[in-house]
């Protein structure tokens, strides 16, 4: 065709008033794209060219002709002159060419657009991505991509209209992640086709952890992660580093799906490729560590969901976390165990073999040094005593764990422990030792400002209520032994003290608070615990430690 011919010409004989005025040399059209035919067909007066729609002829003003014929707004006379015909009505002529100059003048405006990029937006992303992927030879990739999109649409008619995944977006309706899954897919197919299984493993692995971090997306990172790790079974020339790294995230993300028993054979290769290796992770860490770490939590979370009713099976996942624990030299991971162990020796009420468990973790805190493990072992003890009924082992062993919470500083279990102490005295009879502890416990929150917070509010409505009942204890049987010894005035003052409450020690003679010894169920106590109970506002003496 020639360049210099205009698309589409018609003669300017009929029906048309304006000069002929030659088109510029340039204007912007579409392109230079034929116009479309029946579009110019309603603009009678618009010449198109080569160079696009003649921006003066568009914006051209019509001057209305006047007419004899009755015509109120004025007619255009050229067709009845020259043609013999009807008068055209000027106002209906010019609406019209003024509607189709603007949108001629518009479409000029508008950038080159083609079937393609028209198609991509009438069509939803979802169904173009599929169109290329399938147009550039990616067939593994919209494979892939399409059973994603379908397992997603299956699972949410199967749980129905009321469930939570009608409140996810389907992926369809999710363009950038839709992006991000077709840009790997492709890395890997390509890297598939060239049996390049490092790059494959690489791509699926980057794209299972990018998706991982939404809760919403865990299934599609587990699918991902789960090929990434059969292609890195396929990897033999980096001494198992790309596997121990597919089973250590297809671990993770089995494990936060709480799926446990699947992650712990992950962990268990894991563990395996990475002993006795030097290999580190982005951040420096040792992957053996890691790896000890994920192995020993993942027993605790099968030991905590596990059934009670298997206690074999919680004490063997206890004893192979031991084990691995132990192994590691990791005294926290060690310390941690130890205790778990314990713990699941008395809640199966065998509490023989609870105290040989919290002994030997009392015994390993101490060797280590960890005065944080010893109080937690020292509180384990006396709780499990106590069970027992064997409330002398029970008493020294929260002596112990006061001693250690207030020469650290730790004066939340401080006053727990003051609460229990002063509950273990008032338990045997022991009335006003039980009476000093309490109140050391009620006062600890208003002498140190680190506990007056909403977590000491229970602590000390607790203590409050022990006060009182060990002051009722203690005035109930000052009363008794008043009454045995016939002292009148002792009495008085009970009575004093019962019609206004006040600090007994203000009130009473240490004389009057002497009263008869009550034996620990059947067993008297140690002089030297009883004696060191007896003052315990003034101090802990460090020698308890040793008895």
């Amino acid at each position: 065709m020639d360049d210099k011919k205009a698309f589409f010409t018609f003669p300017l004989g009929s029906n048309n008033s304006a000069d002929s005025t030659p088109p510029p040399s340039h204007t912007p059209c579409l392109g230079g794209k034929r116009i479309a035919q029946t579009l110019m067909n309603k603009c009678p007066n618009v010449i198109s060219s080569y160079g696009g729609i003649n921006f003066d002829t568009v914006n051209r003003q019509f001057p209305p002709i006047e007419c004899n014929i009755g015509c109120n707004v004025g007619c255009n006379l050229s067709n009845l002159e020259l043609n013999k015909l009807n008068p055209t009505h000027c106002a209906q002529l010019s609406v019209g060419i003024n509607e189709q100059a603007v949108k001629l003048r518009l479409r000029s405006e508008v950038p080159h657009l083609t079937r393609k990029d028209i198609t991509k937006l009438r069509l939803p992303f979802y169904e173009i991505l599929c169109y290329e992927l399938l147009q550039h030879g990616y067939h593994y990739a919209f494979t892939e991509l399409f059973n994603l999109y379908q397992r997603q649409i299956e699972e949410r008619q199967k749980a129905g209209p009321e469930s939570t995944l009608w409140f996810i977006p389907p992926l369809s309706e999710q363009p950038d992640k839709l992006r991000l899954i077709a840009e790997y897919l492709v890395i890997g197919e390509a890297a598939s086709r060239r049996i390049d299984d490092y790059t494959e493993c690489n791509a699926y692995m980057m794209l299972g952890l990018a998706l991982r971090d939404n809760p919403d997306d865990l299934w599609v990172a587990e699918y991902f992660l789960r090929h990434a790790l059969s292609v890195a079974g396929r990897i033999h020339n980096d001494d198992g580093l790309k596997l121990a790294k597919a089973n250590q995230y297809y671990g993770l993300i089995l494990q936060s799906q709480g799926e446990y028993a699947k992650a712990l054979n992950c962990f268990q290769q894991f563990y395996n490729l990475t002993m006795n290796k030097q290999w580190t992770d982005d951040n420096g860490v040792l992957l053996k560590k890691l790896a000890t770490n994920y192995l020993v939590e993942n027993y605790h979370h099968l030991i905590d969901n596990s059934d009670p009713a298997y206690y074999s099976d919680r004490v063997n996942y206890c004893k192979s976390a031991l084990d691995v624990a132990i192994q590691s030299k990791d005294w926290l991971l060690e310390a941690e165990t130890r205790l778990k162990m314990g713990k699941l020796q008395e809640d199966a009420k065998r509490y023989d073999d609870a105290i040989k468990y919290y002994l030997e973790y009392f015994e390993a805190a101490n060797q280590h040094d960890d005065h944080i493990s010893l109080g937690k072992a020292c509180e384990a003890l006396a709780d499990i005593y106590q069970k027992r009924n064997q409330m002398k082992e029970t008493i020294l062993y929260l002596h112990k764990f006061a001693t250690l919470c207030e020469r650290h500083g730790q004066w939340a279990e401080l006053s727990r422990a003051c609460q229990l102490l002063g509950t273990a005295y008032d338990s045997v009879g022991e009335y006003a030792c039980a009476l000093k502890w309490m109140k050391k416990a009620y006062n600890l929150p208003n002498m140190i400002p680190s506990l007056k917070q909403n977590k000491s509010e229970m602590t000390m409505e607790s203590a409050r209520i022990m006060l009182g009942v060990s002051r009722a204890h203690l005035m109930n049987r000052m009363f008794v032994t008043a009454i045995i010894n016939n002292t009148p005035k002792t009495i008085l003052k009970l009575c004093q003290w019962k019609a206004d409450p006040k600090d007994e020690s203000e009130l009473f003679a240490s004389e009057d608070c002497q009263v008869l010894s009550k034996r620990l169920v059947g067993k008297t106590p140690y002089r030297d615990v009883i004696a060191y109970s007896r003052n315990p506002v003034s101090g802990f003496n460090d020698n308890q430690m040793n008895q």
